[in-house]
């Protein structure tokens, strides 16, 4: 076990170096010396911050999923907050008003008996 984690740690600070070295020559063409230079002290940097690093990814892909449900909760709260008669009111005719429904907001025609906008969501009527 050991093993394979100072094999991947190596092959994190080879892979380490090589990107750097490369994202470097990109940016500084003046010379290989600079990049070998700047490669270098970023791998030197990597070496000394590995574990707290590692640590921030760990910590991070642990509150991933309770971002993730905090985000998801909302958006049902969110749909949860349009009534189901409105909803209901979109499909069915009965009790339809006889006219189109003009929206307050953005001046768009709807289906009579809707009580929100199908073009930007607001409510049309107080009722």
């Amino acid at each position: 076990m050991s093993e394979t984690a100072a094999l991947l740690g190596t092959l994190a600070i080879i892979l380490t170096f090589a990107g750097v070295f490369r994202f470097s020559k990109f940016f500084f063409s003046t010379g290989t010396l600079l990049n070998l230079l700047i490669a270098i002290s970023f791998t030197v940097m990597f070496m000394m911050l590995f574990e707290h690093i590692i640590f921030l990814f760990g910590v991070l892909a642990l509150l991933a999923p309770i971002g993730a449900l905090i985000y998801l909760t909302d958006i049902d709260n969110s749909l949860r907050s349009v009534s189901t008669d409105s909803v209901n009111g979109i499909f069915n005719t009965e009790g339809a008003k006889s006219s189109a429904s003009e929206c307050p907001f953005c001046g768009e025609e709807n289906e009579p008996g809707n009580d929100y906008c199908m073009t930007c969501h607001r409510t049309i009527n107080d009722d």
